[in-house]
């Protein structure tokens, strides 16, 4: 267009609307990359679970400043918590990058201040301005606001509400407004530490709200895909690692392969709405420690998560009647694995040789024997080599 325009104003005579055209083109192109700017340096997505939460606060502020020439004021008081769990972590960073946006766009000045600290188990984050000022909306209750105008704040109260956290607003007209949010920050006992892997975004935002909310559950990384996922258990040594059978790039069982091939330390439960039986026993005797289904209660996937950080081989009982079916439909009739297993227990084996020699987990040969010892009507081992014996 600059090109265009000095062609066409070199021509005698002179275009002139034609000129005026252009510049006015230009104009419009300079401000639409200017806001394009804006975005890009306000919505960029930082390296959260990684980073430390002070870290990451400054390189918002820092964006903010640098893409839209404002000037924040950034206050953050010691102590501060040593880590924040994920999903609090991202919230409150997409809380801060909207709040710098709205205080640019409708608050009629350029200068913020955030203030950022900790107090008794709680995480305080305030956004101000000396701005314009405005009359809040109720955002909850029976009488909470429905209007265009106020998504933006009705946006930032859930994405807090979702994690745990509380939004509160003081404003007035021509006084300036302060928005602070308040989060619960985990307790001092031991967490389990949890990776994340589905290929679903929605699946993944709502893992993520549900675990927030616990203060013993924090989850350290997500993937939307296999290798992802494989790069992140090697890299945060979780506890637990939650994954989808079906991913792109690599699927959840061949993922399974390479934890226990690698013998990397991390219990997986399969969290999972595909219901072939098949590719479930294949995966416990990959050496999975637990399943839960999409379609179970949140309670139920918190217990499961739990449960298998605690080292229990967890089934749901529709899985469980998929895995000890017998070709046969004969309910006492020993599966190939099940015949394995006993003729090791026969000989003296411990569950961890057992599980060496067959390539299984000791949380899946226990697995095994439980369900043989019903099939045998024994109650331990050596009743069980006793019946081995006697065929």
């Amino acid at each position: 267009m600059t090109v265009l325009r000095s062609r066409i104003s070199g021509l005698q005579p002179s275009p002139d609307e034609c000129v005026a055209a252009i510049n006015r083109t230009i104009n419009l192109l300079e401000i639409s990359l200017g806001d394009i700017r804006d975005l890009l340096g306000t919505f960029r997505a930082p390296e959260f679970a990684g980073s430390e939460l002070t870290e990451i606060i400054e390189d918002i502020v820092i964006q903010h400043e640098t893409f839209t020439s404002s000037a924040v004021t950034l206050e953050m008081s010691k102590p501060f918590p040593k880590s924040v769990s994920l999903p609090v972590k991202i919230a409150l960073c997409r809380i801060l990058q909207e709040s710098l946006s709205n205080v640019r766009r409708h608050s009629g000045v350029q200068d913020a201040t955030v203030k950022l600290w900790s107090k008794k188990g709680r995480l305080f984050l305030e956004v101000s301005d000396h701005g314009c000022g405005f009359e809040p909306p109720p955002l909850s209750g029976p009488q909470a606001t429905k209007r265009h105008e106020h998504i933006g704040l009705r946006g930032m109260r859930e994405r807090a509400t979702l994690v745990g956290g509380e939004l509160f607003v003081e404003s007035h007209p021509g006084t300036g407004s302060a928005f602070a949010w308040r989060f619960r920050l985990m307790t001092d006992a031991p967490q389990i530490r949890i990776v994340l892997a589905d290929d679903h975004a929605l699946v993944l935002e709502g893992l993520l709200a549900l675990l927030a909310a616990e203060p013993d559950l924090r989850v350290v990384a997500t993937a939307t895909d296999g290798e992802r996922l494989l790069e992140a258990v090697r890299r945060f040594t979780p506890d637990v690692v939650a994954i989808d059978l079906q991913m792109p790039f690599m699927d959840g069982l061949t993922c399974l392969h390479h934890i226990r091939a690698e013998e990397l330390p991390v219990r997986v439960l399969v969290i999972s709405a595909f219901e072939d039986a098949q590719s479930l026993r294949t995966a416990v005797e990959g050496g999975a420690d637990g399943f839960a289904l999409k379609t179970d209660s949140p309670e139920m996937t918190l217990a499961a998560i739990r449960q298998v950080a605690r080292g229990h081989l967890v089934f749901p009982a529709a899985v469980r009647r998929w895995l000890i079916r017998t070709p046969a439909d004969d309910p006492d009739a020993l599966t190939d694995r099940e015949e394995a297993v006993l003729a090791l227990v026969a000989e003296g084996k411990s569950n961890a040789q057992i599980g060496a020699a067959l390539n299984l987990s000791e949380n899946t040969i226990k697995f095994h024997l439980k369900n043989l010892f019903s099939k045998l009507g024994v109650t331990n081992r050596t009743e069980a080599a006793a019946k081995f014996h006697k065929r």
